[in-house]
């Protein structure tokens, strides 16, 4: 009679635990998984993220980022500081608060962090990439393309007082949007200013923002500065040149890491 309660109570045991694991819907395979971005943020941070499992559970994640030489971030005290006074927390509060929720959860797609939203979000994506080839157990290292905005300002003024300022946009591994603009110390705009457009239009037979969109478009279609459509006229090649020469000075800041 005693052999046969504890032999139901050992099936009973292994029924709960097997049915827990089904009921989860999860079954991840034992090992270290890694994922990270292919090139740095606008900001010169590239996330990355390990996660181990053990028992089929998360016993481990480790979340951070690394500048193009390898730094990390959580090591970066100025950094930290300035970020605490800015959000009222720093990589390493964030870092802990990413671990400690994934690891209760046991699935990616935890909730945002106050002040670190963003992070929160590359956490999710790079835990999301990395559980799903858990279940799998591709131990294969995960790389996702970064989406970022790079920038550029030129601070040197042309012959007309103009200065020239730049933004580009990545989504899904391509340029997928620039912004482009010249202004002079009136806040004048050489794109979307109507005076100066028309007397543009009289010099170029194109207007300055014509000019600009076309550029713009360019660099998307092309992908490639290099590559970029010439636009002739003495004025347009100016502001061509200068477009291509700040263009490549905000696409630099698109690095790989050590």
């Amino acid at each position: 009679m005693k052999s046969g309660i504890n032999f139901f109570m050992t099936l009973l045991i292994f029924i709960l635990l097997s049915s827990s694991k089904i009921f989860s819907g999860t079954n991840y395979v034992d090992g270290e998984y890694f994922a990270c971005y292919d090139f740095v943020d606008g900001h010169g941070w590239r996330p990355e993220l390990k996660i181990v499992i053990k028992n089929n559970k998360i016993i481990d994640a480790i979340f951070d980022y690394k500048d193009s030489e390898g730094n990390l971030k959580t090591n970066n005290e100025k950094y930290g500081v300035l970020m605490k006074k800015k959000s009222n927390i720093g990589p390493v509060e964030f870092v802990k608060e990413f671990k400690q929720r994934i690891l209760k959860k046991q699935s990616a797609g935890i909730d945002a962090v106050t002040g670190a939203t963003h992070s929160t979000q590359n956490f999710n994506a790079l835990s999301e990439a990395i559980l799903s080839k858990a279940l799998k157990g591709d131990f294969s290292k995960t790389v996702l393309p970064m989406d970022s905005d790079y920038s550029f300002e030129n601070n040197e003024e042309d012959k007309e007082g103009f200065t020239a300022k730049i933004s580009i946009s990545f989504k899904d591994g391509k340029i997928a949007n620039v912004v482009y603009d010249e202004l002079n110390k009136n806040s004048v705009s050489k794109k979307n200013d109507a005076a100066y457009n028309k007397t543009f239009l009289k010099k170029n037979k194109i207007s300055s923002k014509e000019l600009i969109d076309k550029l713009e478009k360019s660099l998307i279609e092309a992908q490639d500065v290099d590559k970029i459509a010439e636009i002739k006229g003495k004025g347009a090649n100016e502001i061509s040149q200068r477009f291509k020469k700040c263009a490549k000075l905000a696409l630099s800041q698109r690095k790989t890491v050590k």
